[in-house]
């Protein structure tokens, strides 16, 4: 399977993108590992396994991770306060009754605190 590039031609050999971040332990040294997570292999995006639903919602947002890797989500309000992060594996219902009619932003991240994606959730 072939990739093609910018100017048309195509690469022959396979390649993966992999997620990278910095680790720091409890001494305050920092290194730089990558993830086990694979983002692309060949150009095709990886990230489409996420589902929320239902958007617009007024009480109960589901998330389902398809993948079954590890993700946190973190929920913000419009001015960018935090207002609630849970991990999901498989699927988590989350409870948006007690929010007002607004739009807030899921923010998924990996394991090693990389932004994977953010999408809007409208508040009805």
């Amino acid at each position: 399977m072939a990739l093609e590039d910018w100017s048309g031609g195509s690469f022959t050999t396979a390649a993966e993108i992999r997620v990278f971040g910095k680790k720091t332990n409890e001494l305050g040294d920092t290194s730089t590992e990558a993830s086990d997570e694979i983002l692309a292999i060949n150009g095709k995006k990886l990230l489409k396994d996420y589902k929320v639903y239902p958007n617009p919602t007024n009480d109960y947002l589901n998330s389902e991770n398809l993948t079954g890797a590890f993700c946190k989500v973190y929920v913000y309000n419009p001015p960018g306060s935090l207002l609630k992060s849970f991990e999901i594996k498989d699927s988590y219902k989350f409870d948006m009754s007690i929010f007002t009619s607004v739009i807030y932003f899921l923010e998924f991240k990996n394991k090693l605190e990389s932004v994977l994606e953010t999408i809007r959730i409208i508040k009805i």
